[in-house]
């Protein structure tokens, strides 16, 4: 199935605009037999649900649905076998999800009895709890706290409570082991005893080569949602253990999303439920993830995920464009915005203070004028 959508132009005596074209969704298989459909005679029309999926309606809702008038496509899915593969799939600037790889043994090891042996079960690790279901950054709705990983791992999966409230929700999103203020997370350093049992492919491996930048564990509770957001650098999510239902927007939607000026997350309670699901002039992308699958997440690509039940993945982070271009110092997260953009907010705050002096309507009157020089630099 390949839906193709926008395209064409406006053009009047002052100028013309080019509409962006969209992708809805991308073959899995390249070669198809493309057929000419007269509208007049064959209107296409979308349906409130039109289901892509390999997956058992009943548990997952992974198919292209509509909210309101917001339709909300799949991800593309296709293979991945060698390094030229990752350069095309880099290349294209789009999600894609690669289905059922052979990341280890993993996938079939990592209980919660062999986690807490080999990570040891007093080991501390520093969670976010919640009594939300939708955790956000700039509400603040969660706390840190410092638990055994053993009382972790027995709260996520439900084995026991260890006497406390049984209502709230655990995420582990892994720190440095050796220096959490300064240093990136790695799976390798951090997490030794069970680094082993996962394995990148090799063909991506090779593609990340020496830029690779981090790589936490993420293990959550069933249905606790992360928080819409933006990673700077290019970055593969790999699900290990679980399923995990995942949201994307494309990078022309920030403005639609709610996100503060200098903010790398959104305001929104929950992208999720109808509220968030209905939001105008956005474009998401959707999909489940499975054990062994590896969605690739370009940079800028807003996103947010919602565990279906207890979930483990792995997060490889990459830095895939000239290191001049990213900003210097501390960035532990893999989130500091590049380095132009950084000092193009400390310009522009010196432009603004410039008209200060002038009056109000003057004032708002040139920095429109001056947002639109920005505009149509773009």
């Amino acid at each position: 199935e390949i839906v193709i959508a926008g395209g064409g132009a406006v053009c009047f005596s002052f100028g013309a605009y080019w509409n962006e074209l969209a992708v809805v969704r991308q073959p899995a298989v390249p070669k198809r037999q493309w057929t000419v459909i007269d509208e007049a005679q064959n209107p296409l029309t979308i349906g409130s649900k039109v289901s892509t999926s390999r997956f058992d309606e009943k548990k997952f809702n992974a198919t292209i649905t509509k909210c309101g008038s917001v339709t909300i496509g799949e991800v593309g899915v296709r293979e991945s076998r060698s390094i030229e593969d990752w350069r095309e799939i880099h290349k294209t600037s789009v999600p894609v999800l690669i289905k059922s790889v052979n990341i280890g043994p993993c996938t079939n090891t990592w209980t919660p009895d062999y986690l807490k042996d080999k990570v040891g079960f007093d080991r501390q690790v520093t969670v976010h709890v919640s009594k939300s279901n939708a955790m956000n950054f700039q509400t603040k709705n969660f706390r840190y706290e410092l638990l055994s990983f053993g009382n972790f791992i027995d709260r996520v999966y439900h084995i026991k409570d260890h006497g406390n409230d049984s209502d709230e929700l655990l995420y582990l999103r892994s720190l440095s082991a050796a220096n959490p203020k300064s240093r990136a997370a790695n799976l390798v350093e951090d997490f030794p005893e069970i680094a082993s049992d996962f394995q990148l492919p090799p063909e991506l491996k090779s593609f990340i080569g020496d830029k690779a930048f981090c790589s936490p564990l993420r293990i959550s509770s069933p249905n606790v949602g992360m928080w819409l957001h933006y990673d700077v650098t290019a970055n593969v999510l790999i699900q290990v253990r679980g399923t995990k239902r995942v949201r994307l927007y494309r990078p022309s939607d920030v403005s639609e999303l709610s996100f503060p000026a200098g903010a790398s997350s959104s305001v929104i309670p929950n992208i999720f439920d109808e509220k968030g699901s209905s939001i105008t002039n956005v474009h998401p992308l959707e999909t489940v993830m499975s054990p062994g699958d590896i969605i690739f997440i370009p940079p800028m690509w807003l996103h947010a995920t919602l565990p279906l039940e207890p979930s483990i993945s792995i997060n490889v982070f990459w830095k895939d464009l000239e290191s001049s271009l990213y900003s210097q110092g501390r960035d532990v997260y893999g989130n500091r915005d590049l380095k132009a953009y950084e000092e193009g907010r400390v310009l522009i705050k010196r432009i603004s203070k410039s008209f200060d002096a002038m009056p109000a309507d003057i004032r708002k009157f040139y920095l429109a004028r001056l947002s639109d020089e920005l505009r149509v630099m773009d």
